[in-house]
């Protein structure tokens, strides 16, 4: 995609300067963390939802914690910092809870890092020593330790929700509830954050029986119109309520778009269905579908 091709008069404050060059985002709420100890590694394959063995030759690796029933508590970044790991989370009590109920004679510590990092995001976010490769709204970018190094202008929390919308990330607390599942957070965001092949973790049992079905009863997927989609509307498809809307944006790429969680019945690439007063097609996310810096 030409983004210096695109039409930023409507757009948020800083979105232009994410998608074209660099940005500072602020994520509110992340605390990284520290994991450390010989057996470290071995305790959080038995907790994440993905294979922690990949951080051996991935820049990071996302993960969810989650209940035994199986619905989400915590969203989680891993990188590898040499006999340790550093994780990021912005639900930090949850992830500190299961330590304290999980670590007995394990030597495993977990910690709150001393360093404040910042992220950086965007094709021209450079990669300076203490950096961490992170991708958090499709235009890639670091995270790292200030320092002396000049930080670019942080853009508005605006910019950075419709960043995020349009690379099909959710918003914890907004596109998900108490009740949701990995798996219906749909096959871009379950791919990058569950194994099926990885062995047992708290709440395996229950996100395997649903992969061995085949599907969920419900997704989240986008929503694409011609006209502004209220968040809240309901969502209903051949004259049935299928879903709510969660959260929508005008996109300088891509139109009016918001996100939904819909019964599966509406949710295949193209559906037409009507949120609340304005009509709209379902668009598998993410709405960014190219290969990422």
């Amino acid at each position: 995609m030409d983004w210096s091709a695109l039409d930023y008069s409507m757009a948020p404050h800083g979105y232009r300067e994410l998608r074209t060059n660099q940005a500072c985002v602020e994520l509110p709420g992340m605390v990284y963390f520290v994991l450390a100890g010989r057996d470290h590694r071995e305790w959080l394959q038995g907790q994440a939802t993905n294979d922690v063995r990949q951080l051996e030759h991935m820049p990071w690796l996302d993960f969810c914690l989650t209940k035994p029933s199986g619905q989400l508590t915590a969203v989680c970044r891993a990188w590898k910092s040499g006999a340790d790991t550093i994780i990021a989370t912005q639900q930090p009590l949850v992830l500190e809870e299961r330590a304290k109920d999980t670590v007995f004679i394990e030597d495993v510590s977990l910690s709150r890092a001393k360093e404040d990092y910042v992220c950086v995001q965007g094709i021209e976010a450079k990669r300076v020593e203490g950096s961490l490769f992170s991708d958090r709204t499709g235009s890639g970018g670091v995270e790292r330790v200030p320092g002396a190094h000049h930080l670019p202008d942080a853009i508005s929390r605006d910019a950075y929700l419709l960043a995020t919308l349009e690379a099909g990330i959710p918003l914890f607390g907004t596109d998900t509830g108490d009740k949701t599942l990995p798996p219906e957070l749909g096959p871009h965001f379950e791919s990058n954050h569950v194994s099926y092949t990885k062995g047992c973790y708290t709440g395996q049992e229950v996100l395997m029986r649903m992969h061995s079905r085949g599907h969920t009863n419900k997704t989240w997927v986008g929503l694409r119109a011609n006209a502004p989609i209220s968040p809240g509307a309901r969502v209903s498809y051949e004259g049935k309520d299928v879903g709510t809307v969660h959260r929508a944006a005008l996109s300088p790429a891509f139109g009016h778009i918001a996100s939904a969680t819909l019964r599966n019945e509406a949710t295949t690439e193209g559906t037409r269905v009507q949120a609340g007063d304005t009509a709209a097609e379902v668009v598998t996310m993410p709405f960014l579908r190219q290969t990422l810096p």
